[in-house]
């Protein structure tokens, strides 16, 4: 019977064998540690596809979404125009003392100057006339103002009226 710790029967001593297991050991440790990088390799290869197409998609969805706002500011535009276009032809159908209070009730002078301007001249010519008292006439001249910083010729007509009217 065979000592603990001794050699077995039918086993050769490490030193006979270690240089061949070595070899064989190392070549089944590089293959693996090849097998492995390949394998890497592909989840890499995966990995970046998957991003890339993640990107494209993104980048899909971020120019669907511009073009959505940008259809939804553009439809919101045309409303506002239509509102605006429906504002300024019920003001030129009121009494011009009814819209110059209408003028007047803005909290922005460059929106009732605007409005003057998108009037026929002689309706605006109209309502800036009949801002003849005080408080009203010096809240027009703020308006005419406004209304001739953005368009002189147009300015200078209206103004003209508005301190000729003056008490």
């Amino acid at each position: 019977m065979p000592v603990a710790g001794g050699p077995r029967a039918g086993s050769t001593t490490t030193s006979e064998t270690s240089p061949a297991l070595s070899d064989r050991e190392m070549e089944v440790v590089h293959r693996e540690a090849e097998r492995i990088k390949a394998e890497i390799d592909q989840r890499l290869a995966l990995a970046n596809s998957i991003m890339l197409k993640v990107r494209t998609e993104r980048e899909a969805f971020r120019k669907d979404r511009d073009t959505a706002a940008q259809q939804e500011q553009a439809a919101q535009a045309r409303q506002q125009d239509e509102g605006y276009r429906k504002e300024i032809a019920i003001l030129e159908s009121l009494s011009s003392k009814m819209a110059l209070q209408h003028l007047l009730g803005l909290n922005d002078p460059d929106q009732a100057a605007t409005m003057l301007m998108a009037m026929d001249t002689d309706r605006a010519k109209k309502i800036v006339e009949s801002a003849k008292r005080g408080e009203d006439l010096a809240r027009m001249k703020v308006i005419v103002q406004r209304l001739r910083d953005v368009s002189p010729s147009r300015g200078n007509d209206l103004r003209a009226e508005a301190i000729g009217e003056a008490p």
